[in-house]
């Protein structure tokens, strides 16, 4: 590694910001490590010298231009142009080469900032979740006090929120992190020191490793009081607004269900359609009635007259079946407690079992989830749930046949699962197939995909879905009955 570098990283991490400057500026063009130097010395630049800062974007942008694909460099430069005022330029970089850059949580940070700034509020959300989902970093501890957020924040609370931005500021990592950051003491960036008040910023400091600024140990008490009431206020405001637009974000996706059940029904996806029909009518069991009129028209009947006594006799099933959704991270132990406070009306239906089977897989063993999936089946041929069960139970036991079996017998909406594709070509291979098994992006919250369980477009020119589909709706009635299945 080069001496120089090393050198400069030294004196970075002891703070003495002018002799890293000297060392990082000494790495020959050339060495490996030159773009990181020059990447370092933009990150030395002084937050509140705009002027120097358009200076280290622009050498930034040279070095690109000249042919430059280093990521960190490219990181860099988009944050020097922010920090220049120039945050449309930020975004249009970053995005250009969003092919090079590692995606790191800092990147996806800086994007949703660059976005926030500019006004693209789902690219901003969406940016801010995917970090956040891949880990809470100190760039995140003060992502309710960031300045460069707080037009996102803002837009959510009183703007004309689009469902899109919505179903991100809904996310339940959202209020999680809320919660978490609650009382968490502020980092201060370099856009939020541009707002300090004056008399205090001779005693703030710097940290260059972090790239976060502090008020100094002999700093007065006056002072210290004054920074506290700001930062405070800060904090108050924008985590204000954040707490307002996921609220409302919240009704916006909860409204939206009766809609998004409708456009599953009419693909024909009843897995989705029953989802969204749940997640509503457990919040308001008044939804029922106005579900029930109209998806029972558009192929959902047999879920509605299954729950119907439920929902007149047992208030609480419904609450109770949504807490044990399949693809949320409920112990098994833990649902099936949940499953047992259901009375007798909600035991009685189907959609009890298919939770029964779900749980059996972990407590039970195999053939009793075996058992519990086939009585799903008989009562519900058109639902792909239980059969989407089987399968996986074939899989994993490496029974090919039987598993060929299920496949042939599958409902069309089967193909409406973003999952279906890779386990017809795993049957078909008979386990040896190099991709990895699909797993769900998020817990289901109300979002039209259910967390990445069902694709929300149309059958129609999907691999293998729309022919699939085809062949299974010609088939003779006899062939795809339940009574198929007495064969396993």
């Amino acid at each position: 590694m080069n001496n120089d570098f090393i050198s400069g990283t030294g004196f970075k991490e002891l703070g003495l910001a002018e002799e890293a400057r000297h060392e990082f500026a000494k790495v020959p063009r050339g060495d490996c490590l030159y773009y990181a130097a020059r990447s370092e010395l933009m990150a030395l630049t002084d937050s509140l010298d705009v002027a120097a800062q358009n200076r280290a974007a622009e050498g930034g942008q040279k070095m690109i231009r000249d042919g430059c694909r280093d990521s960190q460099l490219i990181h860099e430069t988009a944050l020097r142009l922010h920090y220049a005022g120039r945050p449309q330029a930020a975004y249009d970089l970053t995005e250009r080469f969003a092919d090079i850059l590692e995606w790191m949580p800092v990147d996806l940070y800086g994007m949703a900032t660059y976005a926030s700034r500019i006004g693209e509020w789902e690219e901003a959300a969406r940016h801010l979740l995917a970090g956040m989902a891949k880990e809470l970093t100190p760039s995140y501890g003060s992502m309710f006090a960031d300045l460069d957020l707080e037009p996102l924040y803002r837009h959510a609370a009183e703007g004309p929120m689009d469902l899109a931005t919505a179903i991100h500021f809904a996310n339940p990592h959202l209020a999680a992190a809320l919660e978490a950051l609650s009382g968490r003491e502020v980092e201060v960036d370099g856009i939020l020191l541009r707002e300090m008040p004056s008399a205090l910023l001779p005693f703030i400091r710097r940290d260059l490793t972090a790239s976060e600024y502090f008020l100094a140990s002999t700093a007065p008490s006056l002072a210290r009081r004054e920074f506290q009431t700001w930062i405070q206020g800060v904090n108050n405001r924008i985590t204000s607004l954040a707490s307002r637009g996921i609220v409302r974000a919240r009704k916006m996706i909860m409204d939206s269900q009766l809609e998004f059940a409708i456009a599953a029904a009419k693909r024909g996806d009843f897995l989705a359609a029953r989802y969204h029909s749940i997640f509503a009518i457990a919040a308001n069991l008044q939804c029922f009635v106005e579900f029930d009129a109209i998806l029972s028209q558009l192929g959902m009947a047999y879920f509605f007259d299954d729950i119907r006594d439920a929902w007149l006799n047992d208030a609480n099933f419904l609450p109770l079946i949504d807490q044990c959704r399949p693809i949320d991270a409920t112990p098994p132990s833990q649902k099936m407690e949940i499953l047992e406070e259901c009375g007798p009306a909600g035991k009685a239906t189907t959609l009890w079992m298919l939770q029964r089977a779900i749980v059996a897989r972990d407590l039970d063993g195999r053939k009793v989830e075996m058992d519990w999936n086939i009585e799903v089946i008989r009562r519900w041929p058109d639902d792909p749930a239980a059969f989407f069960n089987l399968l996986q139970i074939y899989e994993d036991m490496e029974c090919w046949e039987p598993a060929d079996l299920v496949l042939a017998n599958m409902p069309p909406a089967f193909y409406c699962l973003s999952w279906a594709d890779y386990h017809i070509k795993w049957v078909k291979a008979r386990g040896q197939l190099n991709e990895s098994r699909p797993r769900p992006t998020a817990a289901f919250f109300g979002q039209p995909d259910l967390g990445g369980l069902v694709n929300v477009v149309s059958l129609q020119g999907t691999e293998n879905g729309a022919q699939q589909t085809v062949s299974i709706l010609n088939k003779p009635v006899d062939e795809t009955s339940p009574e198929t299945f007495e064969k396993l």
